[in-house]
């Protein structure tokens, strides 16, 4: 959640500003919190991050409220991921991109497979 105080975004900006503000938690999730995710974590917040790049994470379902509380407009938004992060757990499995890509890179996308991939989630 973050707080503006004079400020109007749109509902596109705020999404983007969640996600993207979600994804930087990578330059705090080191190599050996990706091959095992903590039991106990006390640095800075990385489970977004992690959520969002799990191997597992097939669906994700998002939804934003936005109301008036007083003179102030309150814009919430959550999101639902298929799999959570698994305690002791890869968050993903680590490689040489598309190496496990039966139909090959997807061109606009290089490190991930193909579009046409039959993809079986695995939670």
């Amino acid at each position: 959640m973050k707080w503006y105080y004079g400020m109007t975004f749109g509902v596109n900006e705020l999404i983007t500003g969640f996600v993207n503000d979600w994804y930087s938690e990578y330059k705090d999730a080191n190599p050996s919190v990706i091959a095992k995710y903590p039991s106990s974590w006390t640095g800075p917040q990385i489970g977004h991050f992690t959520q969002i790049v799990s191997d597992r994470t097939t669906r994700v379902g998002c939804a934003m409220v936005r109301f008036k509380e007083g003179q102030f407009t309150k814009d919430y938004i959550v999101c639902n991921y298929a799999l959570t992060n698994i305690i002791n757990q890869p968050v993903y499995v680590t490689g040489t991109a598309c190496s496990k890509c039966t139909t090959g890179c997807n061109s606009k996308y290089p490190g991930l497979c193909n579009q046409n991939e039959n993809i079986v989630a695995k939670p």
